[in-house]
């Protein structure tokens, strides 16, 4: 289990930083052998927003809660 504590926002965070952490979160759910369509029902988005949210990097710390 990874447990990270971070702000509210992670758009508050410095650039670098976030997207350190967001390909760090990638690699952790491809090394889990989670798929995009498995993190979409988890999630209860699309697979297509999943996709979007990863190669925007906009990732909502909330949404990840």
């Amino acid at each position: 289990v990874l447990v990270l504590a971070f702000p509210t926002s992670i758009k508050t965070l410095p650039m670098s930083f976030r997207s350190e952490v967001i390909v760090a979160l990638k690699r952790l759910v491809k090394d889990q052998g989670i798929t995009d369509a498995a993190l979409s029902k988890l999630l209860e988005l699309s697979e297509a927003a999943v996709k979007r949210m990863f190669s925007q990097q906009a990732i909502s710390l909330a949404l990840l809660e």
